[in-house]
């Protein structure tokens, strides 16, 4: 037995983790005794800031609710829990560097005691890329309000505890891709038939989603992640096209690109980059899905059939300049 050992036994007999309603956030955590206004502001902002991310979460579906953890005199309050995603999640007024450290402190000290498989920070706006990778770097992904929307920045970890869950990678696997070609657009279909087709007509290709996990299909802020990897890739000599991916029945379709000369890991570092949980690679007889953050792949056979009328408007079907 190790000490590990003896301490984790030790506190799940002395903590009590108790999940209700999310409580409205507790003022006595910004304590700023110099600066009383501030303080008030800081919970008015992040109250509201609570508020409508709970909002957003059970517009979309999901299941939120609260968590007391308690040990000794000692209570914990967590912001939110999205039980759906298993998301335990801090919310925070301001992005100055101080303010994100005691994020940093307060979640993985939360995390030690909760079972989860994702945890953030919420925030109002984007924080310096420094910070988000101090975050990334243990294991703590970004949200922040983008217009009438949340953007989402997925850590590595977060990305590979995704694509370990076996139903999100059977949807992933099962998703249908249209690529709008010079030639004209084709849809791919995943298929598991030995009679799959051979060669693709546009040659190996990878695609890459620009809808991130945790932000929604159809919005602006889903246009402006489009424009983004576009212009990333454009301006690294390679050349896009417009690309639809999605549920076989249209009822969920996402912005993504189709690519040409790239390895197998860099379309995984590009991915990984920008917050996806995977790729497709198509090449030769393979239809392959590679996770972007863990080395998990689903290889099948495809075939093609004529792309549909596009059930949304495309963002831009040629190159950006």
């Amino acid at each position: 037995m190790t000490l590990g050992d003896i301490t984790a036994g030790f506190l799940v007999d002395v903590v009590v983790v108790n999940a209700g309603e999310v409580e409205h956030h507790q003022v006595e955590q910004f304590s700023v005794a110099a600066q009383p206004a501030t303080t008030r502001q800081r919970s008015r902002t992040e109250g509201q800031l609570q508020n409508t991310y709970l909002t957003y979460l059970r517009r979309i579906g999901h299941q939120v609710s609260g968590r007391r953890i308690t040990f000794g005199d000692t209570t914990l309050v967590v912001d939110l829990f999205d039980d759906t995603n298993r998301e335990l999640i801090e919310v925070k007024a301001t992005i100055d560097r101080a303010t994100m450290r005691t994020a940093l402190g307060q979640i993985l000290d939360y995390a030690r005691y909760l079972e989860h498989s994702h945890r953030s920070i919420l925030l109002p706006e984007e924080p310096a890329e420094e910070m988000i990778e101090l975050l990334h770097d243990h294991g703590v992904s970004v949200i922040w309000v983008s217009g009438v929307d949340f953007a989402v920045r997925r850590c590595p970890a977060s990305l590979a505890a995704s694509a370990a869950n076996d139903v999100l990678w059977q949807d992933y696997s099962e998703a249908v891709v249209d690529i709008h070609l010079p030639t004209g657009a084709v849809r791919i279909i995943p298929t598991d038939d030995a009679a799959g087709h051979t060669r693709p007509p546009a040659g190996p290709l990878h695609i890459i989603a620009a809808c991130q996990p945790g932000e929604l299909p159809g919005t602006e802020r889903e246009r402006e992640s489009y424009r983004r990897l576009t212009e990333y890739l454009c301006g690294r000599g390679l050349e896009p096209f417009a690309t639809v991916g999605g549920a076989q029945d249209g009822t969920y379709q996402e912005l993504s690109v189709a690519v040409s000369g790239l390895t197998d890991d860099h379309a995984r570092k590009i991915g990984c980059r920008f917050g996806q949980v995977a790729v497709f690679s198509w090449n030769s007889t393979q239809w392959t899905l590679l996770a972007c953050a863990s080395y998990r792949s689903a290889v099948h056979r495809w075939i093609l059939a004529p792309s549909p009328p596009p059930a949304r408007e495309l963002v831009a079907t040629e190159t950006p300049a």
